[in-house]
């Protein structure tokens, strides 16, 4: 939902998605006067005396001269110089009330003037059609860090009740629980799993099938021809020797291989049949294993259609059929076409392979045809040279726009910052390191340096599959699933992708988790280029009002960022 309020030329517009509610701060010039922050007060209805001050990192140096690392203070005493910020502590489905104060000089005898004052209702997020649920996404933060410490490494990645485990999943899991758990004899579960070793998941499974579940398994088991040699790929291996062990011990005729796939099977979807009828799926970008649910950043999109279902159904017949690739996109042609330009209200299915990738160009085309914000998440970096949705997102344009990688190792953001500086970057990367494979660290006084429980692998932070295309509109384009907008996920790889148009709930809660994670990585990236000198210092505040000059400087990021989401 979206709420507006202003008073004594403070404005403010919050947007709440399901765990985030963003505020978006406006200032006249008379009110930015003598404007040291803001400060947030947060109560939660029918909860008595559990009014809260949201709580920041940064501080004023002449009140905490040694911020505690990994430490949060109170925003009453420790405002917020920001024009844009969020509440990541919120949660789904509730009502809060928000006091939004502006804190005024001189600093010497700063104090709180009156505030404006929000009702917000947090979406739910198992409502309706659509539930949509993120895990925490951001393994190595400060929070995680001060919680856990020298145990980073969660030690027990298969019990999704364990602190660290739960706190990283961050409700992930469990959503994908209950919707295996709701069901019963006479029900069946149908499967396409790309990554499919992760115990948890593997025994949600097993336990439906023991109480009376009709279960059926896809999943990847085939192998790469490396100099001339059939070589099993890495993901079928994991599958493997996860299916091996005595808790995966499945009715015969349950598993069913996948091999003869062109590229990569990179569904990651459940099917649950009632009555013998598709009744809804669970997809999106989470592979059932455990960097799936508690390592990268994933979303788990579950969607209650009936339509919908039935064509994840009829998909899901052939994959059982393990098709031949030619076959396959024939298959996909007919009963999947390429939607048309003007893509009706609702939600469309969009299954691969293809034939040919000219769904990129039609991607590419919606996100800029509307000259309106658009926000991405690329995966694997971005290839204007390769890809025609990328070539059609890097053409300049004269408003915002924002990507969210995973890594930048060929080193071509600077470029494209420099053809065209309206559009953003924020890269995984973790405070303290410029490599997420760093040993060296940088001496770091008032922040704590952060590591990652992974090592080794190929995606670390961000594994998310979409693209929202004017969030803040009345008519969004939200497009979501388990396809990298990648030639090959399109003409060569398995992968499935919900076509979202006109649902506004649903804009909100991708727009704040994808506003979480962006401002979380832009922070490091930029701290991480800083000399660890000048990193430690902006921990502090300023005790004057220049901070707010740049966010009203004609032009600059800062002031368009203001008035986009303002």
């Amino acid at each position: 939902m979206r709420v507006r309020a202003s008073k004594n030329g403070i404005s403010v517009h919050a947007i709440a998605g399901t765990d985030v509610v963003m505020f978006a701060f406006d200032a006249t010039k008379a009110a930015r006067k003598g404007l040291l922050g803001f400060a947030i007060h947060r109560m939660e209805e029918g909860v008595p005396d559990n009014g809260i001050w949201l709580e920041a990192s940064k501080v004023f140096e002449a009140i905490q001269p040694k911020p505690v690392k990994g430490q949060t203070y109170p925003t009453n005493n420790h405002p917020m110089q920001s024009f844009l910020w969020g509440d990541y502590i919120a949660d789904e489905g509730r009502r809060y009330t928000y006091s939004i104060y502006p804190m005024y000089g001189p600093f010497e005898k700063r104090k709180l003037g009156e505030p404006v004052v929000l009702d917000v209702r947090t979406e739910e997020e198992d409502d309706g059609d659509h539930a949509v649920f993120f895990n925490r996404g951001a393994v190595a933060t400060q929070g995680y860090m001060k919680r856990f410490g020298s145990g980073l490494r969660p030690p027990e990645p298969d019990n999704p009740d364990h602190p660290q485990t739960a706190w990283l999943s961050r409700g992930l899991f469990e959503a994908l629980k209950r919707f295996v758990d709701d069901t019963g004899p006479g029900d069946a579960l149908r499967v396409a799993a790309y990554e499919f070793h992760y115990r948890p998941v593997i025994e949600l499974l097993r336990e439906a099938q023991q109480r009376g579940v009709d279960v059926k398994i896809v999943y990847e088991a085939g192998a790469d021809k490396k100099n001339g040699v059939l070589i099993d790929t890495q993901a079928t291996k994991s599958n493997n020797k996860a299916l091996a062990k005595p808790w995966a011990k499945f009715e015969p005729g349950t598993l069913i291989k996948r091999t003869k796939r062109s590229k990569i099977p990179h569904n990651k979807f459940i099917l649950k049949l009632r009555d013998g009828e598709a009744t809804s799926v669970w997809t999106g970008s989470t592979n059932l294993s455990a960097s799936g649910f508690i390592g990268q950043a994933n979303t788990g999109h579950l969607v209650r259609n009936k339509d919908v279902a039935a064509q994840f159904l009829a998909y899901w017949n052939e994959l059982a059929k393990d098709p031949l690739p030619d076959a396959f996109r024939e298959w996909a042609r007919k009963n999947s076409p390429n939607p048309k330009d003007d893509l009706k209200s609702g939600t469309t299915v969009v299954f691969s392979p293809r034939v040919g990738a000219k769904m990129l160009e039609w991607y590419g085309r919606r996100a800029t045809e509307r000259e309106k914000p658009w926000f991405f998440t690329a995966a694997f970096g971005m290839n204007p040279t390769r890809n025609a949705m990328h070539r059609l997102l890097l053409q300049p344009r004269d408003h915002l726009r924002f990507v969210l990688m995973e890594s930048d190792e060929d080193n071509v953001v600077p470029g494209f910052r420099k053809a065209d500086p309206n559009i953003w970057f924020a890269i995984g990367s973790l405070l303290g390191r410029k490599k997420r494979t760093d040993k060296n660290t940088l001496d770091l006084e008032n922040w704590l340096v952060e590591q990652h429980h992974k090592s080794s692998g190929h995606v670390f932070y961000v594994h998310q599959k979409f693209i929202l295309v004017d969030p803040l509109g009345d008519d969004p384009l939200i497009f979501a699933g388990s396809a990298n907008f990648s030639p090959a996920s399109l003409s060569s790889n398995d992968e499935n992708m919900l076509l979202i148009r006109g649902d506004k709930r649903v804009a909100d809660i991708y727009l704040t988790e994808f506003d979480r994670l962006y401002r979380h990585f832009l922070f490091r990236g930029a701290a991480n280029r800083n000399k660890p000198r000048k990193t430690d210092r902006s921990r502090f505040l300023e005790t004057d009002d220049t901070w707010v000059d740049k966010h009203f400087a004609p032009g600059s990021y800062q002031s368009r960022r203001r008035e986009m989401f303002g």
